[in-house]
């Protein structure tokens, strides 16, 4: 996000193994710290098992 100021940013099931929800929201507030911008966080969630995102 630093380099190269994209306008958003696409989370997968990677980015949700082994955190708690605390740890998730903290990851995705230095996505936005380090923006220029306010990014557009989406979540990918076609197939397989569903994950809440709260």
């Amino acid at each position: 996000m630093e380099k190269w100021q994209f306008g958003g940013y696409i989370m997968f099931s990677r980015n949700f193994e082994n955190s708690t929800p605390e740890e998730t929201r903290e990851e995705i507030a230095e996505y936005q710290s380090a923006a220029k911008i306010t990014a557009f966080i989406a979540v990918d969630e076609e197939g397989g098992s569903v994950n809440r995102v709260f």
